[in-house]
Protein backbone atom coordinates (compact mmCIF):
# COMPACT_ATOMS: atom_id res chain seq x y z
CA UNK A 1 0.00 0.00 0.00
CA UNK A 2 2.76 2.22 0.85
CA UNK A 3 4.75 1.88 -2.26
CA UNK A 4 1.99 2.63 -4.41
CA UNK A 5 1.39 5.93 -2.52
CA UNK A 6 5.40 6.52 -2.96
CA UNK A 7 4.63 6.21 -6.51
CA UNK A 8 2.34 8.50 -6.88
CA UNK A 9 3.70 11.09 -4.12
CA UNK A 10 6.87 11.07 -6.89
CA UNK A 11 5.09 11.73 -9.91
CA UNK A 12 3.21 14.75 -7.97
CA UNK A 13 5.85 16.40 -6.25
CA UNK A 14 7.73 16.10 -10.28
CA UNK A 15 4.55 17.40 -11.80
CA UNK A 16 4.84 20.38 -9.21
CA UNK A 17 8.22 21.22 -9.61
CA UNK A 18 7.85 21.05 -13.82
CA UNK A 19 4.46 23.63 -13.52
CA UNK A 20 6.16 26.02 -10.88
CA UNK A 21 9.12 26.23 -13.39
CA UNK A 22 6.70 26.72 -16.44
CA UNK A 23 4.64 29.29 -14.68
CA UNK A 24 1.76 27.24 -15.11
CA UNK A 25 -0.85 27.25 -11.95
CA UNK A 26 -2.43 24.03 -10.82
CA UNK A 27 -3.46 23.81 -7.68
CA UNK A 28 -3.17 20.93 -5.49
CA UNK A 29 -6.66 19.10 -4.38
CA UNK A 30 -4.81 18.33 -0.95
CA UNK A 31 -3.62 21.93 -0.33
CA UNK A 32 -4.48 25.59 -0.42
CA UNK A 33 -2.87 28.03 -2.86
CA UNK A 34 0.68 29.58 -1.81
CA UNK A 35 0.92 32.73 -0.52
CA UNK A 36 2.98 35.06 -1.74
CA UNK A 37 6.17 35.51 -0.42
CA UNK A 38 9.97 36.90 -1.35
CA UNK A 39 11.54 33.10 -0.73
CA UNK A 40 10.00 29.55 -1.73
CA UNK A 41 11.25 27.13 0.95
CA UNK A 42 13.05 24.14 -1.07
CA UNK A 43 11.24 20.68 -1.49
CA UNK A 44 13.16 17.91 1.09
CA UNK A 45 13.89 15.05 -1.46
CA UNK A 46 16.14 16.32 -5.03
CA UNK A 47 14.30 17.10 -8.20
CA UNK A 48 16.24 15.27 -11.23
CA UNK A 49 16.89 18.06 -14.05
CA UNK A 50 14.53 17.94 -16.76
CA UNK A 51 17.22 16.85 -19.46
CA UNK A 52 17.72 13.56 -17.41
CA UNK A 53 14.34 12.36 -17.07
CA UNK A 54 13.84 13.63 -21.15
CA UNK A 55 16.41 11.36 -22.00
CA UNK A 56 15.91 8.37 -19.65
CA UNK A 57 12.55 8.47 -17.85
CA UNK A 58 9.66 7.31 -19.66
CA UNK A 59 5.70 8.41 -19.59
CA UNK A 60 4.85 9.11 -15.98
CA UNK A 61 2.91 6.70 -14.78
CA UNK A 62 -0.40 7.22 -13.73
CA UNK A 63 -1.36 8.44 -10.72
CA UNK A 64 -2.18 6.66 -7.24
CA UNK A 65 -4.41 9.07 -5.10
CA UNK A 66 -2.27 9.02 -1.57
CA UNK A 67 -4.82 7.53 1.34
CA UNK A 68 -5.91 10.43 3.61
CA UNK A 69 -3.69 10.03 7.07
CA UNK A 70 -4.78 8.49 10.31
CA UNK A 71 -2.49 8.14 12.25
CA UNK A 72 -1.93 5.69 15.16
CA UNK A 73 1.83 6.88 16.80
CA UNK A 74 1.98 9.10 19.23
CA UNK A 75 2.65 12.70 17.42
CA UNK A 76 2.73 15.84 16.84
CA UNK A 77 -0.15 18.31 16.65
CA UNK A 78 -0.36 19.00 12.73
CA UNK A 79 -2.09 17.05 9.40
CA UNK A 80 0.44 16.08 6.62
CA UNK A 81 0.08 18.59 4.12
CA UNK A 82 0.64 18.51 0.63
CA UNK A 83 4.15 18.23 -1.20
CA UNK A 84 5.41 21.82 -2.12
CA UNK A 85 6.40 22.97 -5.02
CA UNK A 86 9.66 24.86 -6.21
CA UNK A 87 9.64 28.36 -6.79
CA UNK A 88 10.40 29.37 -11.03
CA UNK A 89 13.77 28.94 -11.60
CA UNK A 90 15.00 27.47 -7.77
CA UNK A 91 17.23 24.65 -7.85
CA UNK A 92 16.16 21.92 -5.55
CA UNK A 93 18.62 20.37 -2.61
CA UNK A 94 19.57 17.18 -2.50
CA UNK A 95 18.68 14.86 0.77
CA UNK A 96 22.06 15.17 3.51
CA UNK A 97 24.06 11.83 3.40
CA UNK A 98 22.50 9.22 5.22
CA UNK A 99 23.70 8.38 8.74
CA UNK A 100 25.91 5.32 9.59
CA UNK A 101 23.72 4.02 12.24
CA UNK A 102 20.51 4.34 13.89
CA UNK A 103 20.97 7.01 16.44
CA UNK A 104 18.89 8.71 19.09
CA UNK A 105 20.58 11.58 18.93
CA UNK A 106 19.33 14.39 16.09
CA UNK A 107 20.87 17.83 15.05
CA UNK A 108 18.97 20.64 14.43
CA UNK A 109 18.43 21.26 11.07
CA UNK A 110 20.68 23.77 8.82
CA UNK A 111 19.18 26.89 7.44
CA UNK A 112 20.45 26.38 3.80
CA UNK A 113 19.76 23.33 2.00
CA UNK A 114 23.26 21.52 0.30
CA UNK A 115 23.78 21.17 -3.59
CA UNK A 116 21.78 18.65 -4.95
CA UNK A 117 24.19 15.32 -5.42
CA UNK A 118 24.02 13.27 -7.95
CA UNK A 119 22.92 10.05 -6.41
CA UNK A 120 20.43 9.88 -3.32
CA UNK A 121 22.10 7.94 -0.49
CA UNK A 122 20.83 4.67 0.04
CA UNK A 123 18.79 3.83 3.19
CA UNK A 124 21.09 1.99 5.97
CA UNK A 125 19.40 -1.42 6.86
CA UNK A 126 19.44 -0.66 10.80
CA UNK A 127 18.45 2.86 10.49
CA UNK A 128 15.11 3.94 11.93
CA UNK A 129 15.09 7.42 10.79
CA UNK A 130 12.74 7.53 7.50
CA UNK A 131 14.86 9.08 4.40
CA UNK A 132 13.85 11.71 1.55
CA UNK A 133 12.22 9.52 -0.94
CA UNK A 134 12.21 5.67 0.27
CA UNK A 135 12.17 4.62 3.64
CA UNK A 136 10.43 0.89 4.77
CA UNK A 137 8.11 1.22 7.92
CA UNK A 138 9.76 1.11 10.85
CA UNK A 139 8.29 -2.17 13.46
CA UNK A 140 8.51 0.39 16.71
CA UNK A 141 8.77 3.56 16.94
CA UNK A 142 6.84 6.77 18.12
CA UNK A 143 8.03 10.01 16.42
CA UNK A 144 7.83 13.22 18.17
CA UNK A 145 5.56 16.04 17.20
CA UNK A 146 5.76 18.70 14.35
CA UNK A 147 4.41 21.77 12.59
CA UNK A 148 3.78 20.53 8.96
CA UNK A 149 5.95 22.45 6.22
CA UNK A 150 4.10 25.96 5.20
CA UNK A 151 3.45 25.57 1.75
CA UNK A 152 5.28 27.22 -1.18
CA UNK A 153 4.69 31.40 -0.86
CA UNK A 154 5.40 31.73 -4.68
CA UNK A 155 3.90 28.67 -6.68
CA UNK A 156 0.65 26.47 -5.86
CA UNK A 157 0.92 23.03 -5.87
CA UNK A 158 0.92 20.87 -8.80
CA UNK A 159 -2.00 18.70 -9.03
CA UNK A 160 -1.05 14.78 -8.99
CA UNK A 161 -3.32 14.56 -11.76
CA UNK A 162 -1.11 17.28 -13.90
CA UNK A 163 1.53 15.98 -16.31
CA UNK A 164 4.72 17.16 -15.26
CA UNK A 165 6.81 18.87 -18.03
CA UNK A 166 10.10 21.10 -18.20
CA UNK A 167 11.13 22.83 -21.15
CA UNK A 168 9.04 20.17 -23.23
CA UNK A 169 10.39 17.03 -22.10
CA UNK A 170 8.20 15.01 -19.69
CA UNK A 171 9.68 14.38 -16.29
CA UNK A 172 10.74 10.95 -14.93
CA UNK A 173 8.79 10.27 -11.78
CA UNK A 174 11.15 9.64 -8.67
CA UNK A 175 11.95 6.23 -7.64
CA UNK A 176 10.60 4.88 -4.41
CA UNK A 177 14.32 4.10 -3.47
CA UNK A 178 14.91 7.79 -3.61
CA UNK A 179 11.55 8.51 -1.34
CA UNK A 180 12.81 6.41 1.21
CA UNK A 181 16.02 7.37 1.42
CA UNK A 182 15.02 10.92 1.95
CA UNK A 183 12.59 9.52 5.02
CA UNK A 184 15.42 7.17 6.74
CA UNK A 185 17.84 10.29 6.45
CA UNK A 186 15.20 12.53 8.27
CA UNK A 187 14.14 10.06 10.24
CA UNK A 188 18.07 9.52 11.51
CA UNK A 189 18.24 12.97 12.32
CA UNK A 190 15.25 12.55 14.22
CA UNK A 191 16.95 9.67 16.18
CA UNK A 192 20.11 12.19 16.63
CA UNK A 193 18.59 15.47 17.87
CA UNK A 194 15.92 13.10 20.55
CA UNK A 195 19.84 11.47 21.72
CA UNK A 196 21.16 14.57 22.31
CA UNK A 197 18.58 15.88 23.73
CA UNK A 198 18.00 12.87 26.04
CA UNK A 199 21.71 13.60 27.21
CA UNK A 200 21.62 17.08 27.67
CA UNK A 201 19.08 16.56 30.23
CA UNK A 202 20.36 14.02 31.91
CA UNK A 203 23.51 16.15 32.27
CA UNK A 204 21.23 19.45 33.35
CA UNK A 205 19.44 17.36 35.70
CA UNK A 206 22.77 15.92 37.27
CA UNK A 207 23.77 19.42 37.47
CA UNK A 208 21.17 20.79 39.45
CA UNK A 209 21.12 18.12 41.95
CA UNK A 210 25.03 18.69 42.50
CA UNK A 211 24.17 22.46 42.75
CA UNK A 212 21.54 21.51 44.95
CA UNK A 213 23.72 19.94 47.25
CA UNK A 214 26.52 22.62 46.87
CA UNK A 215 24.25 24.76 48.41
CA UNK A 216 23.61 22.48 51.15
CA UNK A 217 26.76 21.87 52.22
CA UNK A 218 27.18 26.07 51.69
CA UNK A 219 24.44 26.55 54.37
CA UNK A 220 25.93 23.73 56.63
CA UNK A 221 29.47 25.60 56.05
CA UNK A 222 28.35 28.66 56.91
CA UNK A 223 26.43 27.23 60.33
CA UNK A 224 29.31 25.25 61.18
CA UNK A 225 31.38 28.60 61.09
CA UNK A 226 28.47 30.44 63.11
CA UNK A 227 28.81 27.95 65.69
CA UNK A 228 32.67 28.09 65.94
CA UNK A 229 32.68 32.13 66.29
CA UNK A 230 30.52 31.84 69.08
CA UNK A 231 32.79 29.12 70.29
CA UNK A 232 35.48 31.47 69.60
CA UNK A 233 34.04 33.89 71.38
CA UNK A 234 33.12 32.08 74.45
CA UNK A 235 36.76 31.28 74.35
CA UNK A 236 38.38 34.95 74.36
CA UNK A 237 35.99 35.42 77.64
CA UNK A 238 37.63 33.12 79.13
CA UNK A 239 41.13 33.33 78.20
CA UNK A 240 42.00 35.85 81.49
CA UNK A 241 41.12 32.53 83.16
CA UNK A 242 43.20 30.21 80.85
CA UNK A 243 45.41 30.24 78.56
CA UNK A 244 44.76 26.98 77.18
CA UNK A 245 41.29 28.24 76.66
CA UNK A 246 43.10 31.22 74.67
CA UNK A 247 44.70 29.39 72.79
CA UNK A 248 41.69 26.91 72.22
CA UNK A 249 39.87 30.03 70.92
CA UNK A 250 42.51 31.12 68.31
CA UNK A 251 42.39 27.54 66.96
CA UNK A 252 38.75 27.39 66.43
CA UNK A 253 38.62 31.22 64.96
CA UNK A 254 40.62 29.86 62.44
CA UNK A 255 38.08 26.98 61.77
CA UNK A 256 35.68 29.22 61.52
CA UNK A 257 37.67 31.57 58.70
CA UNK A 258 38.21 27.99 56.35
CA UNK A 259 34.62 27.33 57.28
CA UNK A 260 33.56 30.59 55.77
CA UNK A 261 36.03 30.59 53.24
CA UNK A 262 35.11 26.81 51.80
CA UNK A 263 31.35 28.21 51.83
CA UNK A 264 31.84 30.88 49.72
CA UNK A 265 33.71 28.71 47.70
CA UNK A 266 30.85 25.91 47.60
CA UNK A 267 28.31 28.75 46.85
CA UNK A 268 30.42 30.48 43.74
CA UNK A 269 30.42 26.45 42.42
CA UNK A 270 26.45 26.61 43.05
CA UNK A 271 26.26 29.85 40.91
CA UNK A 272 28.49 28.48 38.13
CA UNK A 273 25.95 25.12 37.95
CA UNK A 274 22.80 27.07 37.95
CA UNK A 275 24.19 29.07 34.97
CA UNK A 276 25.30 25.91 33.37
CA UNK A 277 22.15 24.33 33.65
CA UNK A 278 20.58 27.40 31.80
CA UNK A 279 22.81 26.98 29.11
CA UNK A 280 21.72 23.72 28.82
CA UNK A 281 18.00 24.40 28.57
CA UNK A 282 18.46 27.05 26.04
CA UNK A 283 20.40 24.22 23.76
CA UNK A 284 17.85 21.85 24.78
CA UNK A 285 15.05 24.66 23.62
CA UNK A 286 17.03 25.27 19.92
CA UNK A 287 17.39 21.22 19.18
CA UNK A 288 13.99 20.71 20.40
CA UNK A 289 12.41 23.77 17.74
CA UNK A 290 14.83 22.14 15.08
CA UNK A 291 13.61 18.14 15.69
CA UNK A 292 9.63 19.62 15.17
CA UNK A 293 10.79 21.16 11.74
CA UNK A 294 11.79 17.84 10.91
CA UNK A 295 8.67 16.40 12.45
CA UNK A 296 7.11 18.56 9.67
CA UNK A 297 9.29 17.74 6.90
CA UNK A 298 8.45 13.87 7.50
CA UNK A 299 4.95 14.31 7.75
CA UNK A 300 4.46 16.37 4.69
CA UNK A 301 5.04 13.00 2.65
CA UNK A 302 2.30 12.43 0.67
CA UNK A 303 3.19 9.03 0.72
CA UNK A 304 2.98 8.57 4.34
CA UNK A 305 -0.62 8.31 4.93
CA UNK A 306 -2.96 6.08 6.90
CA UNK A 307 -6.46 5.85 4.95
CA UNK A 308 -8.78 3.47 6.84
CA UNK A 309 -10.70 2.99 3.90
CA UNK A 310 -7.74 1.33 1.68
CA UNK A 311 -7.87 -1.33 3.85
CA UNK A 312 -11.94 -2.54 3.44
CA UNK A 313 -11.47 -6.29 5.41
CA UNK A 314 -12.48 -6.20 8.98
CA UNK A 315 -10.76 -8.84 11.16
CA UNK A 316 -11.73 -7.51 14.16
CA UNK A 317 -13.80 -5.09 15.99
CA UNK A 318 -14.00 -4.81 19.85
CA UNK A 319 -12.91 -7.08 22.74
CA UNK A 320 -14.82 -10.28 22.86
CA UNK A 321 -12.62 -13.33 22.68
CA UNK A 322 -9.64 -11.54 24.70
CA UNK A 323 -7.62 -13.87 26.86
CA UNK A 324 -5.93 -12.25 30.04
CA UNK A 325 -2.64 -12.57 31.12
CA UNK A 326 -1.97 -10.70 33.51
CA UNK A 327 -3.41 -7.87 34.93
CA UNK A 328 -7.35 -7.26 36.41
CA UNK A 329 -9.77 -6.46 32.66
CA UNK A 330 -12.35 -4.62 33.14
CA UNK A 331 -15.15 -3.97 30.04
CA UNK A 332 -17.82 -1.17 30.87
CA UNK A 333 -19.63 -0.46 27.71
CA UNK A 334 -18.16 0.23 25.37
CA UNK A 335 -14.58 0.75 27.84
CA UNK A 336 -11.94 -1.26 28.67
CA UNK A 337 -9.41 -0.96 31.81
CA UNK A 338 -6.68 -2.29 33.15
CA UNK A 339 -7.64 -1.76 36.88
CA UNK A 340 -4.46 -3.28 38.41
CA UNK A 341 -1.91 0.12 39.14
CA UNK A 342 0.88 -2.43 40.78
CA UNK A 343 0.69 -4.33 37.03
CA UNK A 344 4.07 -3.75 35.12
CA UNK A 345 3.48 -6.61 32.50
CA UNK A 346 -0.66 -6.53 31.81
CA UNK A 347 -1.58 -8.03 28.47
CA UNK A 348 -5.12 -9.15 27.08
CA UNK A 349 -3.91 -11.25 24.32
CA UNK A 350 -5.98 -12.05 21.14
CA UNK A 351 -6.24 -14.77 17.95
CA UNK A 352 -5.63 -13.08 14.95
CA UNK A 353 -3.49 -14.62 12.03
CA UNK A 354 -1.13 -12.31 10.21
CA UNK A 355 0.73 -12.74 7.52
CA UNK A 356 1.93 -11.38 4.17
CA UNK A 357 -1.28 -8.31 3.65
CA UNK A 358 -0.46 -5.13 5.51
CA UNK A 359 -2.22 -4.71 8.39
CA UNK A 360 -4.01 -1.32 10.01
CA UNK A 361 -4.38 -1.19 14.13
CA UNK A 362 -6.79 1.35 15.44
CA UNK A 363 -7.39 2.67 18.95
CA UNK A 364 -7.90 5.19 21.08
CA UNK A 365 -6.04 4.85 24.44
CA UNK A 366 -5.60 7.18 27.49
CA UNK A 367 -3.82 6.30 31.36
CA UNK A 368 -3.47 7.54 34.68
CA UNK A 369 -2.31 11.53 35.60
CA UNK A 370 0.44 10.41 37.46
CA UNK A 371 3.54 8.57 37.89
CA UNK A 372 4.87 6.03 35.48
CA UNK A 373 2.60 4.75 33.31
CA UNK A 374 2.50 2.77 29.84
CA UNK A 375 0.20 1.60 26.87
CA UNK A 376 0.44 -0.10 23.75
CA UNK A 377 0.10 -3.20 21.17
CA UNK A 378 2.17 -6.04 20.23
CA UNK A 379 1.76 -6.98 16.88
CA UNK A 380 2.40 -9.80 14.41
CA UNK A 381 3.02 -12.21 18.12
CA UNK A 382 4.17 -15.77 17.50
CA UNK A 383 6.25 -18.46 19.45
CA UNK A 384 4.59 -17.39 22.83
CA UNK A 385 5.83 -19.63 25.75
CA UNK A 386 5.78 -17.77 28.79
CA UNK A 387 2.74 -15.76 29.97
CA UNK A 388 4.41 -14.04 32.16
CA UNK A 389 7.94 -13.04 30.25
CA UNK A 390 9.01 -9.32 29.82
CA UNK A 391 8.99 -10.08 26.25
CA UNK A 392 6.27 -11.32 23.61
CA UNK A 393 7.76 -14.06 21.78
CA UNK A 394 8.49 -12.86 18.16
CA UNK A 395 6.94 -9.75 17.90
CA UNK A 396 6.60 -5.81 17.45
CA UNK A 397 5.48 -3.48 20.44
CA UNK A 398 4.25 0.41 19.98
CA UNK A 399 4.37 1.84 23.24
CA UNK A 400 3.50 5.04 25.22
CA UNK A 401 5.21 6.19 28.23
CA UNK A 402 5.87 8.66 30.55
CA UNK A 403 8.30 8.26 33.14
CA UNK A 404 9.39 11.59 35.39
CA UNK A 405 12.04 9.98 37.26
CA UNK A 406 13.94 8.12 34.24
CA UNK A 407 13.08 11.47 31.88
CA UNK A 408 13.79 14.10 34.25
CA UNK A 409 10.69 15.51 32.80
CA UNK A 410 6.58 14.76 32.49
CA UNK A 411 7.00 14.74 28.61
CA UNK A 412 5.53 11.86 26.78
CA UNK A 413 7.56 8.97 24.40
CA UNK A 414 6.39 7.08 21.64
CA UNK A 415 8.67 3.93 21.08
CA UNK A 416 8.98 0.99 19.44
CA UNK A 417 10.49 -2.74 20.82
CA UNK A 418 11.70 -5.59 18.90
CA UNK A 419 10.49 -8.73 21.00
CA UNK A 420 12.91 -11.35 20.03
CA UNK A 421 11.88 -13.83 22.91
CA UNK A 422 9.17 -13.78 26.37
CA UNK A 423 12.15 -12.88 27.87
CA UNK A 424 14.45 -10.70 25.11
CA UNK A 425 12.83 -7.04 24.09
CA UNK A 426 15.46 -4.11 22.61
CA UNK A 427 13.80 -0.43 21.82
CA UNK A 428 14.43 0.56 18.79
CA UNK A 429 12.70 4.02 18.45
CA UNK A 430 11.99 6.74 21.03
CA UNK A 431 10.60 9.83 19.83
CA UNK A 432 9.02 12.65 22.70
CA UNK A 433 5.26 13.87 21.36
CA UNK A 434 3.30 17.07 22.23
CA UNK A 435 0.33 14.71 23.64
CA UNK A 436 -0.50 14.05 26.94
CA UNK A 437 -0.69 10.73 27.77
CA UNK A 438 -3.61 11.20 30.74
CA UNK A 439 -6.61 12.33 28.57
CA UNK A 440 -7.91 10.39 25.05
CA UNK A 441 -5.72 9.97 21.82
CA UNK A 442 -6.03 8.03 18.51
CA UNK A 443 -3.31 5.39 17.70
CA UNK A 444 -2.97 4.08 14.23
CA UNK A 445 -0.66 1.59 13.62
CA UNK A 446 0.39 0.36 9.93
CA UNK A 447 2.72 -2.68 8.99
CA UNK A 448 3.70 -3.98 5.49
CA UNK A 449 5.03 -7.42 6.93
CA UNK A 450 6.43 -7.85 3.06
CA UNK A 451 8.27 -4.70 2.90
CA UNK A 452 9.15 -5.00 7.12
CA UNK A 453 7.98 -1.09 6.86
CA UNK A 454 5.52 0.65 10.13
CA UNK A 455 3.90 3.81 9.70
CA UNK A 456 2.65 5.43 13.30
CA UNK A 457 0.47 7.84 13.74
CA UNK A 458 -1.19 9.72 16.77
CA UNK A 459 -4.60 11.78 16.74
CA UNK A 460 -4.35 11.42 12.22
CA UNK A 461 -1.21 12.92 12.34
CA UNK A 462 2.10 10.62 11.50
CA UNK A 463 4.88 10.69 13.95
CA UNK A 464 7.29 8.54 12.63
CA UNK A 465 7.88 6.04 9.42
CA UNK A 466 10.58 2.90 9.74
CA UNK A 467 11.84 0.02 8.30
CA UNK A 468 12.52 -2.52 10.63
CA UNK A 469 15.09 -5.47 9.10
CA UNK A 470 13.76 -8.00 11.80
CA UNK A 471 12.29 -10.52 9.94
CA UNK A 472 9.00 -10.32 11.05
CA UNK A 473 6.35 -11.72 8.55
CA UNK A 474 3.93 -13.32 10.23
CA UNK A 475 1.89 -13.91 13.71
CA UNK A 476 -0.93 -15.64 15.32
CA UNK A 477 -1.84 -13.24 17.87
CA UNK A 478 -1.71 -9.75 19.32
CA UNK A 479 -2.24 -8.21 22.55
CA UNK A 480 -2.60 -4.71 24.54
CA UNK A 481 -0.24 -4.34 27.14
CA UNK A 482 -0.55 -1.80 30.42
CA UNK A 483 1.74 -0.18 33.25
CA UNK A 484 0.84 1.31 35.94
CA UNK A 485 -3.15 3.17 37.32
CA UNK A 486 -6.08 4.60 34.80
CA UNK A 487 -4.86 2.77 31.04
CA UNK A 488 -8.09 2.40 28.99
CA UNK A 489 -8.90 1.17 25.90
CA UNK A 490 -11.80 2.00 23.16
CA UNK A 491 -13.30 1.86 19.80
CA UNK A 492 -10.66 -0.65 18.95
CA UNK A 493 -10.29 -2.54 15.65
CA UNK A 494 -7.99 -4.43 13.07
CA UNK A 495 -8.40 -4.22 9.47
CA UNK A 496 -6.57 -5.27 6.16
Amino acid sequence: MICGAVTAFAQSDAASSDQAAAGTETPSPNSQPAATSAETPAPISEAPTASAQAAAAPAAAPEAPAPNPQPEAAGSETSVPSPEAPAAGSEAPAPSPQPEATSPEISAPSEEAPAPSPEPAAASPQTPAATSESAAPSPTVPSTTSEPAAPSPEAPAASPETPATSSGAEEKPRSEADILAEITRLSAKLEEANGVIDELRTESYDLKNQAQDAEARAKAARDEADKADQNAAASEKKAAAAQAIADAADEQRKEAEAAAAKADALAADAERLKARVAELEAKIATLESGRDALYGKLASFGTLRIDPDSFPELLRSGFADGKTRLGTWKLAGSVLSQVDKNQYFSRLTFPLVQSAKPVLYSFETMTGSRGWVGTGIHLFAEGVKKPKGFGEGKSLLVWLTRDSKVRGNDGSYLQVYRSDSDVSMERVLDAKIKEKLDGWNRIDVLYEPANEFIVLAVNGTIRAAYRTYFGIGAGVTMSLRTLGAGVQFRNFEVRR
